[in-house]
Protein backbone atom coordinates (compact mmCIF):
# COMPACT_ATOMS: atom_id res chain seq x y z
CA UNK A 1 0.00 0.00 0.00
CA UNK A 2 2.67 2.53 1.03
CA UNK A 3 4.95 1.78 -1.95
CA UNK A 4 2.04 2.20 -4.35
CA UNK A 5 1.05 5.41 -2.61
CA UNK A 6 4.54 6.85 -2.96
CA UNK A 7 4.56 6.19 -6.72
CA UNK A 8 1.23 7.99 -7.03
CA UNK A 9 2.47 10.87 -4.89
CA UNK A 10 5.56 11.33 -7.05
CA UNK A 11 3.46 11.62 -10.17
CA UNK A 12 1.10 14.04 -8.47
CA UNK A 13 4.01 16.22 -7.33
CA UNK A 14 5.25 16.60 -10.90
CA UNK A 15 1.77 17.62 -12.04
CA UNK A 16 1.32 20.06 -9.18
CA UNK A 17 4.72 21.65 -9.77
CA UNK A 18 3.78 22.34 -13.36
CA UNK A 19 0.43 23.77 -12.35
CA UNK A 20 2.04 26.10 -9.83
CA UNK A 21 4.54 27.55 -12.32
CA UNK A 22 3.96 31.06 -13.60
CA UNK A 23 2.47 31.11 -17.11
CA UNK A 24 0.65 33.49 -19.47
CA UNK A 25 -3.15 33.62 -19.20
CA UNK A 26 -4.69 30.70 -21.00
CA UNK A 27 -7.20 31.56 -23.74
CA UNK A 28 -9.84 29.44 -21.99
CA UNK A 29 -9.43 31.22 -18.62
CA UNK A 30 -12.66 31.92 -16.72
CA UNK A 31 -12.51 35.51 -15.45
CA UNK A 32 -14.37 36.33 -12.21
CA UNK A 33 -15.32 39.82 -11.03
CA UNK A 34 -18.26 39.19 -8.64
CA UNK A 35 -19.15 36.73 -5.89
CA UNK A 36 -21.94 35.27 -8.04
CA UNK A 37 -19.47 34.67 -10.87
CA UNK A 38 -17.05 33.03 -8.43
CA UNK A 39 -19.73 30.62 -7.19
CA UNK A 40 -20.66 29.76 -10.78
CA UNK A 41 -17.03 29.25 -11.81
CA UNK A 42 -16.47 26.75 -9.01
CA UNK A 43 -19.17 24.39 -10.22
CA UNK A 44 -18.10 20.72 -10.60
CA UNK A 45 -18.58 21.03 -14.37
CA UNK A 46 -15.52 23.30 -14.48
CA UNK A 47 -13.10 20.56 -13.47
CA UNK A 48 -9.69 21.34 -14.98
CA UNK A 49 -10.53 25.00 -15.52
CA UNK A 50 -8.17 27.94 -14.99
CA UNK A 51 -10.10 30.54 -12.98
CA UNK A 52 -8.77 34.08 -12.54
CA UNK A 53 -10.39 36.10 -9.74
CA UNK A 54 -9.81 39.79 -10.35
CA UNK A 55 -8.62 42.05 -7.54
CA UNK A 56 -11.34 43.06 -5.11
CA UNK A 57 -13.32 41.88 -2.09
CA UNK A 58 -15.62 38.85 -2.41
CA UNK A 59 -17.99 38.29 0.54
CA UNK A 60 -18.94 34.63 0.80
CA UNK A 61 -22.22 33.37 2.24
CA UNK A 62 -21.75 29.81 0.96
CA UNK A 63 -18.94 27.31 1.38
CA UNK A 64 -17.09 26.78 -1.89
CA UNK A 65 -15.20 23.85 -3.45
CA UNK A 66 -12.45 24.16 -6.05
CA UNK A 67 -13.22 21.46 -8.66
CA UNK A 68 -10.82 18.64 -9.45
CA UNK A 69 -7.74 19.74 -11.43
CA UNK A 70 -8.88 23.37 -11.39
CA UNK A 71 -6.55 26.30 -10.69
CA UNK A 72 -8.00 29.25 -8.76
CA UNK A 73 -5.76 32.31 -9.02
CA UNK A 74 -6.09 35.77 -7.51
CA UNK A 75 -4.26 38.91 -8.53
CA UNK A 76 -2.55 39.39 -5.18
CA UNK A 77 1.21 39.81 -4.97
CA UNK A 78 2.96 38.35 -1.93
CA UNK A 79 5.61 40.46 -0.21
CA UNK A 80 8.62 38.88 1.47
CA UNK A 81 10.84 39.89 4.38
CA UNK A 82 14.63 40.09 4.37
CA UNK A 83 14.91 36.38 5.19
CA UNK A 84 12.79 35.41 2.21
CA UNK A 85 9.69 34.47 4.21
CA UNK A 86 6.23 35.76 3.21
CA UNK A 87 5.16 38.95 5.00
CA UNK A 88 1.63 39.24 3.62
CA UNK A 89 -0.13 40.22 0.44
CA UNK A 90 0.54 43.71 -0.86
CA UNK A 91 -2.43 45.98 -0.09
CA UNK A 92 -2.86 47.18 -3.65
CA UNK A 93 -4.46 44.78 -6.09
CA UNK A 94 -5.20 41.93 -3.69
CA UNK A 95 -7.99 39.39 -4.17
CA UNK A 96 -9.84 38.82 -0.88
CA UNK A 97 -12.28 35.95 -0.28
CA UNK A 98 -13.99 36.82 3.02
CA UNK A 99 -16.57 34.84 5.00
CA UNK A 100 -19.79 36.41 6.18
CA UNK A 101 -21.53 35.32 9.38
CA UNK A 102 -24.05 33.43 7.21
CA UNK A 103 -21.42 31.04 5.83
CA UNK A 104 -21.61 27.54 7.35
CA UNK A 105 -18.56 25.26 7.40
CA UNK A 106 -15.24 25.63 5.61
CA UNK A 107 -14.62 28.57 3.30
CA UNK A 108 -12.75 26.69 0.58
CA UNK A 109 -12.43 22.93 0.06
CA UNK A 110 -9.88 21.73 -2.50
CA UNK A 111 -10.60 18.92 -4.94
CA UNK A 112 -8.08 16.45 -6.35
CA UNK A 113 -5.42 18.25 -8.36
CA UNK A 114 -6.70 21.67 -7.27
CA UNK A 115 -4.30 24.62 -6.87
CA UNK A 116 -4.94 28.03 -5.31
CA UNK A 117 -2.56 30.95 -5.67
CA UNK A 118 -2.43 34.69 -5.02
CA UNK A 119 -5.50 34.78 -2.72
CA UNK A 120 -6.25 36.28 0.68
CA UNK A 121 -8.79 34.06 2.48
CA UNK A 122 -10.27 35.51 5.67
CA UNK A 123 -12.74 34.20 8.24
CA UNK A 124 -15.05 36.29 10.42
CA UNK A 125 -15.60 36.03 14.17
CA UNK A 126 -18.94 34.68 15.36
CA UNK A 127 -20.18 32.48 12.53
CA UNK A 128 -23.13 30.33 13.66
CA UNK A 129 -21.68 27.22 12.04
CA UNK A 130 -17.93 27.62 12.28
CA UNK A 131 -15.37 25.95 10.06
CA UNK A 132 -11.84 26.22 8.72
CA UNK A 133 -10.34 28.43 6.04
CA UNK A 134 -8.97 25.87 3.56
CA UNK A 135 -9.79 22.15 3.74
CA UNK A 136 -8.51 19.01 2.04
CA UNK A 137 -10.84 16.12 2.88
CA UNK A 138 -11.25 12.54 1.75
CA UNK A 139 -14.53 11.84 -0.04
CA UNK A 140 -14.77 8.04 0.06
CA UNK A 141 -12.86 4.91 1.00
CA UNK A 142 -9.73 4.51 -1.14
CA UNK A 143 -9.88 8.13 -2.30
CA UNK A 144 -6.78 9.99 -3.51
CA UNK A 145 -6.57 13.78 -3.35
CA UNK A 146 -3.61 16.06 -3.92
CA UNK A 147 -3.85 19.84 -3.57
CA UNK A 148 -1.51 22.83 -3.57
CA UNK A 149 -1.48 26.28 -1.94
CA UNK A 150 1.00 28.80 -3.35
CA UNK A 151 1.60 32.36 -2.11
CA UNK A 152 -1.70 32.75 -0.30
CA UNK A 153 -2.56 34.57 2.94
CA UNK A 154 -4.96 32.82 5.33
CA UNK A 155 -6.43 34.92 8.17
CA UNK A 156 -8.19 33.03 10.97
CA UNK A 157 -9.41 35.15 13.93
CA UNK A 158 -11.17 32.19 15.63
CA UNK A 159 -10.03 29.78 18.36
CA UNK A 160 -9.79 26.02 17.76
CA UNK A 161 -12.92 24.07 18.70
CA UNK A 162 -14.11 20.47 18.42
CA UNK A 163 -17.71 20.11 17.21
CA UNK A 164 -19.80 17.09 16.10
CA UNK A 165 -19.07 17.95 12.47
CA UNK A 166 -15.34 18.07 13.20
CA UNK A 167 -12.61 20.47 14.23
CA UNK A 168 -12.93 24.19 13.47
CA UNK A 169 -10.69 27.23 13.83
CA UNK A 170 -7.89 25.89 11.62
CA UNK A 171 -6.12 27.71 8.81
CA UNK A 172 -5.45 24.60 6.71
CA UNK A 173 -7.24 21.36 7.68
CA UNK A 174 -6.26 18.03 6.06
CA UNK A 175 -8.45 15.15 7.26
CA UNK A 176 -9.34 11.61 6.24
CA UNK A 177 -12.91 11.37 7.45
CA UNK A 178 -15.24 9.18 9.42
CA UNK A 179 -18.15 11.29 8.19
CA UNK A 180 -21.01 10.10 10.39
CA UNK A 181 -19.55 8.98 13.73
CA UNK A 182 -19.66 5.20 13.10
CA UNK A 183 -22.98 5.33 11.22
CA UNK A 184 -23.32 5.07 7.45
CA UNK A 185 -21.54 6.19 5.35
CA UNK A 186 -18.52 4.40 6.83
CA UNK A 187 -15.06 5.80 7.49
CA UNK A 188 -12.90 6.48 4.44
CA UNK A 189 -10.49 3.59 4.95
CA UNK A 190 -7.41 3.56 2.72
CA UNK A 191 -7.83 7.16 1.57
CA UNK A 192 -4.68 9.11 0.68
CA UNK A 193 -4.35 12.90 0.95
CA UNK A 194 -1.41 15.06 -0.07
CA UNK A 195 -1.33 18.78 0.67
CA UNK A 196 1.51 21.06 -0.37
CA UNK A 197 1.83 24.65 0.88
CA UNK A 198 4.66 26.97 -0.18
CA UNK A 199 5.51 30.65 0.36
CA UNK A 200 2.23 31.29 2.16
CA UNK A 201 1.32 32.93 5.47
CA UNK A 202 -1.29 31.80 8.00
CA UNK A 203 -2.38 34.36 10.61
CA UNK A 204 -4.05 33.02 13.79
CA UNK A 205 -4.55 35.92 16.23
CA UNK A 206 -7.38 34.07 18.03
CA UNK A 207 -5.11 31.14 19.10
CA UNK A 208 -6.35 28.97 16.22
CA UNK A 209 -4.20 26.20 14.74
CA UNK A 210 -2.28 27.11 11.59
CA UNK A 211 -2.01 23.64 9.99
CA UNK A 212 -4.07 20.69 11.24
CA UNK A 213 -3.87 17.11 9.93
CA UNK A 214 -5.51 13.95 11.26
CA UNK A 215 -6.60 10.48 10.15
CA UNK A 216 -10.00 9.30 11.34
CA UNK A 217 -9.88 6.25 9.07
CA UNK A 218 -7.84 3.03 9.20
CA UNK A 219 -5.05 2.41 6.67
CA UNK A 220 -5.37 6.02 5.48
CA UNK A 221 -2.35 8.22 4.74
CA UNK A 222 -1.74 11.96 4.83
CA UNK A 223 1.32 13.72 3.47
CA UNK A 224 2.11 17.37 4.22
CA UNK A 225 4.84 19.22 2.33
CA UNK A 226 5.43 22.65 3.87
CA UNK A 227 8.20 24.92 2.64
CA UNK A 228 9.00 28.61 3.09
CA UNK A 229 5.82 29.48 4.99
CA UNK A 230 4.93 31.54 8.05
CA UNK A 231 2.46 29.45 10.06
CA UNK A 232 0.75 31.39 12.83
CA UNK A 233 -0.79 29.01 15.35
CA UNK A 234 1.62 26.17 14.64
CA UNK A 235 1.12 22.57 13.53
CA UNK A 236 -1.12 19.85 14.99
CA UNK A 237 -0.83 16.35 13.48
CA UNK A 238 -2.15 12.95 14.59
CA UNK A 239 -1.60 9.80 12.53
CA UNK A 240 -4.65 7.94 13.84
CA UNK A 241 -7.55 8.94 16.10
CA UNK A 242 -10.73 7.01 16.88
CA UNK A 243 -13.79 9.18 16.19
CA UNK A 244 -15.32 6.96 17.41
CA UNK A 245 -14.44 3.85 15.35
CA UNK A 246 -11.11 2.14 15.92
CA UNK A 247 -8.29 3.39 13.68
CA UNK A 248 -5.37 1.12 12.85
CA UNK A 249 -2.49 1.19 10.37
CA UNK A 250 -2.86 4.87 9.42
CA UNK A 251 0.17 7.00 8.49
CA UNK A 252 1.21 10.66 8.51
CA UNK A 253 4.29 11.99 6.70
CA UNK A 254 5.33 15.61 7.25
CA UNK A 255 8.16 17.30 5.37
CA UNK A 256 8.79 20.76 6.82
CA UNK A 257 11.56 22.98 5.46
CA UNK A 258 12.50 26.58 6.22
CA UNK A 259 9.18 27.48 7.83
CA UNK A 260 8.52 29.90 10.68
CA UNK A 261 5.93 28.59 13.12
CA UNK A 262 4.91 31.41 15.46
CA UNK A 263 2.37 32.40 18.08
CA UNK A 264 0.14 35.20 16.75
CA UNK A 265 -2.00 35.71 19.88
CA UNK A 266 -1.50 38.41 22.56
CA UNK A 267 -0.82 35.67 25.14
CA UNK A 268 1.50 32.90 23.87
CA UNK A 269 -0.42 30.13 22.13
CA UNK A 270 -0.05 26.92 24.13
CA UNK A 271 1.88 24.63 21.75
CA UNK A 272 3.84 25.12 18.52
CA UNK A 273 3.86 21.51 17.31
CA UNK A 274 1.46 18.91 18.69
CA UNK A 275 2.39 15.47 17.36
CA UNK A 276 0.76 12.10 18.14
CA UNK A 277 1.12 8.69 16.54
CA UNK A 278 -2.18 7.43 17.96
CA UNK A 279 -4.71 9.11 20.22
CA UNK A 280 -8.32 9.29 21.29
CA UNK A 281 -10.56 12.25 20.49
CA UNK A 282 -10.85 14.95 23.18
CA UNK A 283 -14.64 14.99 22.90
CA UNK A 284 -17.38 14.36 25.50
CA UNK A 285 -19.98 13.33 22.90
CA UNK A 286 -18.61 9.82 22.17
CA UNK A 287 -16.11 7.22 23.37
CA UNK A 288 -13.15 6.63 21.07
CA UNK A 289 -12.39 3.19 19.71
CA UNK A 290 -8.90 1.73 19.78
CA UNK A 291 -5.98 3.52 18.15
CA UNK A 292 -3.28 1.02 17.19
CA UNK A 293 -0.29 0.65 14.83
CA UNK A 294 -0.52 4.24 13.56
CA UNK A 295 2.70 6.05 12.60
CA UNK A 296 3.69 9.70 12.23
CA UNK A 297 6.99 10.66 10.59
CA UNK A 298 8.18 14.26 10.53
CA UNK A 299 11.38 15.68 9.08
CA UNK A 300 12.21 19.28 9.94
CA UNK A 301 15.01 21.12 8.16
CA UNK A 302 15.80 24.72 9.12
CA UNK A 303 12.45 25.45 10.79
CA UNK A 304 11.89 28.04 13.53
CA UNK A 305 9.29 27.60 16.30
CA UNK A 306 8.84 30.89 18.15
CA UNK A 307 6.69 32.55 20.79
CA UNK A 308 4.70 29.55 21.99
CA UNK A 309 4.50 28.45 25.60
CA UNK A 310 5.68 24.95 24.60
CA UNK A 311 7.61 24.40 21.38
CA UNK A 312 7.12 20.69 20.62
CA UNK A 313 4.73 18.40 22.52
CA UNK A 314 4.94 14.87 21.10
CA UNK A 315 3.93 11.37 22.17
CA UNK A 316 3.72 8.03 20.44
CA UNK A 317 0.32 7.49 22.09
CA UNK A 318 -1.92 9.96 23.93
CA UNK A 319 -4.97 9.25 26.14
CA UNK A 320 -7.54 11.97 26.88
CA UNK A 321 -10.63 10.02 27.99
CA UNK A 322 -10.97 7.36 30.71
CA UNK A 323 -13.37 5.20 28.65
CA UNK A 324 -11.41 5.15 25.39
CA UNK A 325 -10.29 1.78 24.05
CA UNK A 326 -6.55 0.87 24.10
CA UNK A 327 -4.09 3.26 22.51
CA UNK A 328 -1.19 0.93 21.71
CA UNK A 329 1.69 0.24 19.30
CA UNK A 330 1.67 3.73 17.81
CA UNK A 331 4.80 5.68 16.90
CA UNK A 332 6.24 9.10 16.20
CA UNK A 333 9.53 9.30 14.30
CA UNK A 334 10.90 12.86 14.48
CA UNK A 335 14.02 14.15 12.73
CA UNK A 336 15.05 17.71 13.66
CA UNK A 337 17.88 19.27 11.67
CA UNK A 338 18.75 22.90 12.35
CA UNK A 339 15.45 23.49 14.13
CA UNK A 340 15.39 26.68 16.23
CA UNK A 341 13.07 27.00 19.25
CA UNK A 342 12.28 30.14 21.24
CA UNK A 343 9.57 29.49 23.83
CA UNK A 344 8.29 30.90 27.12
CA UNK A 345 7.73 27.71 29.16
CA UNK A 346 9.18 24.54 27.58
CA UNK A 347 11.02 23.70 24.38
CA UNK A 348 10.37 19.94 24.44
CA UNK A 349 7.83 17.70 26.16
CA UNK A 350 8.53 14.24 24.75
CA UNK A 351 6.89 10.97 25.80
CA UNK A 352 6.57 7.45 24.52
CA UNK A 353 3.02 7.58 25.89
CA UNK A 354 1.00 10.25 27.68
CA UNK A 355 -2.24 10.08 29.68
CA UNK A 356 -4.30 12.95 31.05
CA UNK A 357 -6.52 10.79 33.24
CA UNK A 358 -5.84 9.01 36.52
CA UNK A 359 -5.90 5.24 36.78
CA UNK A 360 -4.32 2.19 35.19
CA UNK A 361 -4.70 1.75 31.42
CA UNK A 362 -3.60 -0.95 28.95
CA UNK A 363 -1.93 1.49 26.53
CA UNK A 364 1.35 -0.18 25.60
CA UNK A 365 4.10 -0.35 23.02
CA UNK A 366 3.92 3.33 21.97
CA UNK A 367 7.22 4.89 20.90
CA UNK A 368 8.71 8.29 20.20
CA UNK A 369 11.96 8.07 18.22
CA UNK A 370 14.03 11.25 17.90
CA UNK A 371 17.03 12.32 15.82
CA UNK A 372 18.17 15.88 16.57
CA UNK A 373 21.23 17.78 15.38
CA UNK A 374 22.32 21.38 15.00
CA UNK A 375 19.19 22.50 16.84
CA UNK A 376 18.92 25.40 19.29
CA UNK A 377 16.69 25.76 22.33
CA UNK A 378 15.68 28.64 24.60
CA UNK A 379 17.87 27.96 27.63
CA UNK A 380 16.45 26.97 31.01
CA UNK A 381 12.88 25.78 30.50
CA UNK A 382 10.49 23.19 31.95
CA UNK A 383 11.37 20.47 29.43
CA UNK A 384 9.97 17.01 30.15
CA UNK A 385 11.05 13.56 28.98
CA UNK A 386 9.51 10.18 29.88
CA UNK A 387 8.81 6.73 28.48
CA UNK A 388 5.29 7.09 29.88
CA UNK A 389 3.65 9.87 31.88
CA UNK A 390 0.19 9.96 33.43
CA UNK A 391 -1.08 13.18 35.02
CA UNK A 392 -2.87 12.95 37.45
CA UNK A 393 -0.94 10.02 38.86
CA UNK A 394 -1.62 6.69 37.23
CA UNK A 395 0.11 4.14 35.06
CA UNK A 396 0.17 2.84 31.52
CA UNK A 397 0.96 -0.57 30.09
CA UNK A 398 4.47 -1.87 29.34
CA UNK A 399 6.74 -1.17 26.41
CA UNK A 400 6.15 2.57 25.99
CA UNK A 401 9.46 4.11 24.98
CA UNK A 402 11.16 7.44 24.36
CA UNK A 403 14.31 6.82 22.30
CA UNK A 404 16.85 9.46 21.21
CA UNK A 405 19.43 8.38 18.65
CA UNK A 406 23.09 8.74 19.72
CA UNK A 407 24.61 9.56 23.09
CA UNK A 408 23.95 12.28 25.62
CA UNK A 409 27.43 13.65 24.97
CA UNK A 410 26.80 13.84 21.22
CA UNK A 411 23.52 15.65 21.91
CA UNK A 412 25.37 18.31 23.92
CA UNK A 413 28.08 18.65 21.27
CA UNK A 414 25.73 19.08 18.31
CA UNK A 415 22.84 21.08 19.85
CA UNK A 416 22.71 24.26 21.95
CA UNK A 417 20.65 25.74 24.78
CA UNK A 418 18.37 22.85 25.67
CA UNK A 419 18.08 22.92 29.46
CA UNK A 420 17.43 20.42 30.84
CA UNK A 421 18.71 18.04 28.20
CA UNK A 422 17.23 14.54 28.05
CA UNK A 423 18.61 12.18 30.73
CA UNK A 424 21.16 9.59 29.59
CA UNK A 425 18.66 6.71 29.94
CA UNK A 426 16.75 7.82 26.83
CA UNK A 427 19.72 7.71 24.45
CA UNK A 428 20.58 4.69 22.28
CA UNK A 429 24.31 4.85 23.19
Amino acid sequence: MIATTHRRLFGALLTLTLLGAAAPMRPDTIIVTTTAELEAALAPANAGAHILVRAGDYDLSHALTVPDDATLVGEGVMSFDASGLPAGMEASGRTLLRATTALAGDLLTLGDGATIQGLVIEDVVGRLVAGNLVAVYSRAAGDFISATIVECELINPNPPLVAPQGSTGRGLAVVTLNPNLSLDPPAHEGAVLWAKMTRSIVRSPGTGVGVFAINFASHAEIRLDLEGNVVGGGLSASAGVGRPDAVTGAAMIVQSKNNLYRSDSPVPTAIGWTLFGGADAPSPIFVSGASTFNALRIHSDGDRIEGFATGIAAAGGRRFGPLSAPISSNSVDMNLHGTQLQTTAADLTLFGARSFVAGVYPDEGNTLHLVVRQANGSGARANQYADALSTPSGSLGPGNLLEIVGSQNAFVQTNDDFDPIPPAEFFTK
